[in-house]
């Protein structure tokens, strides 16, 4: 079936999402399928279609299909223009009760260039109330994103155990003078595991490695 659809998101996108969609009531992974797809092409066409489609979802299910079908069109992109709508969609969508739901529409948030989504999600990380899953990926994403605000916190999570990994990993993304020393300093404290992670870290830069 994904076979016969899929050439559809180049010809009709519209189409394609309605009948990915239509497709998904009985066989779910059609749905998030064809939303990954059209995220894939030319995300100025392809970030309103999908804004268009998360503002019409029912359900929190179809919701999360297509925030992270969008998360997953963003990734290895750079200043993406932020689709007509996304703002008043993402305020909604920041209402609800579904903690994921909120999340994963902050990921796009940030992703889009909304610094006040990566402020948010920064002090996400060190809320240690907030879900450890929910921490972990906000790292992962703004490491992705090289957003500047999170090079601080990575440098004080070296002292927390169940962050320290992440941490460790994430400040490969990152060119700071300070990161080298702040690892170090940790260095004998560190598991077997977490010196890997270290090492490659200390050896992702020429001053680093220095």
């Amino acid at each position: 079936y994904w076979y016969a659809m899929e050439p559809l998101a180049d010809v009709d996108p519209k189409r394609a999402l309605a009948l990915g969609l239509s497709a998904g009531e009985k066989i779910p992974i059609l749905k998030e399928y064809m939303i990954r797809r059209i995220g894939a092409g030319d995300p100025k066409k392809s970030l309103s279609l999908l804004v268009d489609g998360l503002k019409d979802a029912k359900d929190d299910a179809t919701r999360l299909t297509f925030l992270r079908g969008m998360n997953e069109s963003l990734k290895g992109r750079k200043e993406v223009p932020m689709p007509e709508g996304w703002t008043q969609v993402a305020a909604e969508l920041a209402k609800g009760d579904n903690l994921e739901i909120r999340f994963q529409s902050a990921v796009v948030s940030v992703s889009l260039g909304d610094a006040k989504a990566a402020d948010s999600l920064t002090g996400m990380i060190t809320d240690e109330k907030a879900a450890l899953a929910f921490r972990k990926q906000a790292i992962q994403t703004l490491a992705r994103l090289q957003s500047p605000p999170l090079v601080p916190v990575l440098h004080t999570l070296l002292a927390d155990a169940e962050l320290r990994a992440d941490a460790l990993r994430a400040l490969a993304s990152f060119d700071d003078a300070k990161s080298p020393a702040a690892i170090l300093a940790v260095y004998e404290k560190l598991s077997p595991t977490e010196r890997r992670d270290a090492l490659a870290t200390l050896c992702s830069r020429v001053g680093y490695a220095k």
